[in-house]
């Protein structure tokens, strides 16, 4: 039984990986979007090289990480930021990764 459960969880794990690979970039805040209670930030480095992260504000952390996003866009400060991949293409997301952490930066 131990072997069986073994085997399951060791060819499972390629899938799992394939779908929730971790997506980090760097850049400024160029836009933020607001739809059914989730905040979707577009962060450039430049014009051609754009990601979009997406973040429900429905806890006092994720409040604060999106006041951090709003200081970002304001004063123009490069921020690094991590998200993960595999999520629908669907509205809100729009094929957004989802914030996992962020790094504030100086100019």
């Amino acid at each position: 039984m131990f072997r069986i459960l073994f085997l399951f969880v060791l060819s499972a794990t390629p899938f799992i990986e394939a779908h929730a690979k971790n997506i980090q970039h760097v850049g400024r805040v160029t836009d933020i979007f607001s739809e059914a209670n989730i905040f979707r930030f577009r962060i450039c480095t430049s014009t051609n090289d754009c990601k979009t992260f997406w973040l429900k504000t429905d806890s006092d952390n994720n409040k604060a990480v999106f006041s951090l996003l709003l200081t970002a866009k304001t004063t123009g400060n490069v921020i690094w930021i991590m998200g993960s991949d595999g999520f629908s293409s669907d509205w809100p997301y729009y094929g957004s990764y989802k914030y996992s952490a962020m790094h504030l930066k100086n100019k």
